[in-house]
């Protein structure tokens, strides 16, 4: 059973109608995303690193029944699963360590704090 689509925060048209070229995304936080397997809520939990305290504080109001992914947000506040991350890491020329997220997958918070760095 696949994930449903996250509401996108900021309206696609939203550049357009301001005269705006919209910025590449760069992956900025972990995030899981929980849902109902049967229905369509979705609920995002987001924090510095996956399962820190952060997130745990968060995780622990979920309903037990809800499912999980596990990937990352980006500063739209988009969910990417590990796989789609990793492109987004890749495209948007972010740092990373091929050693610690191996080469599909991204893994580790390195990505995004050095996306903070960069800027």
């Amino acid at each position: 059973m696949g994930l449903p689509q996250l509401a996108n925060r900021t309206p696609d048209d939203y550049w357009d109608k301001n005269g705006l070229k919209k910025p590449q995304p760069v992956i900025v936080c972990a995030a899981y995303a929980y849902y109902d397997p049967d229905g369509d809520d979705v609920i995002s939990v987001c924090g510095p690193r996956h399962v820190d305290h952060i997130m745990r504080s968060q995780i622990k109001l979920i309903p037990r029944s809800y499912h999980s992914i596990d990937g990352f947000v980006d500063q739209f506040c988009k969910f990417y699963n590990r796989e789609q991350a990793m492109e987004v890491v890749r495209a948007s020329g972010q740092r990373f360590y091929p050693d610690k997220n191996g080469s599909n997958k991204c893994f580790t918070a390195k990505a995004y704090i050095n996306a903070a760095l960069q800027y």
